[in-house]
């Protein structure tokens, strides 16, 4: 699979996406070959990760997330999913619903277990 990775640091699907950055934001894009098979994927992504510092190395220590966080995600999960349902086509809707009732399921045989 061919990536276009600009100098700034944005990756595209498609060279005029690239271009178009480049033009906007300055700087150079490089084509990127990335492996689709997974121990060859593996192998880049690791790569990838010494490539970019920022990313392997974070400045900032690492904090446990606040009471306050630990909520906004959860609201931003909650909107996720409904946006999820509304926007899904039928098979996928299927899917969806088949996962909720196994899900209640589930929970209907721990509550007797309790």
């Amino acid at each position: 699979m061919r990536l276009y990775l600009t100098s700034t640091g944005e990756w595209t699907g498609n060279q005029s996406d690239a271009a178009g950055l480049v033009r906007a934001n300055g700087g150079t894009w490089e084509q990127i070959d990335v492996p689709t098979d997974k121990p060859g994927l593996i192998a880049w992504l690791t790569q990838q990760w010494t490539r970019f510092p920022t990313i392997a190395a974070p400045s900032a220590p690492i904090t446990a997330p606040t009471e306050t966080d630990a909520q906004r995600a959860e609201s931003l999960r909650r909107i996720s999913i409904e946006e999820e349902i509304q926007n899904c086509d039928l098979p996928h809707l299927a899917v969806l619903a088949e996962n909720v009732a196994w899900r209640f399921h589930e929970l209907a045989r721990a509550s007797k277990d309790d």
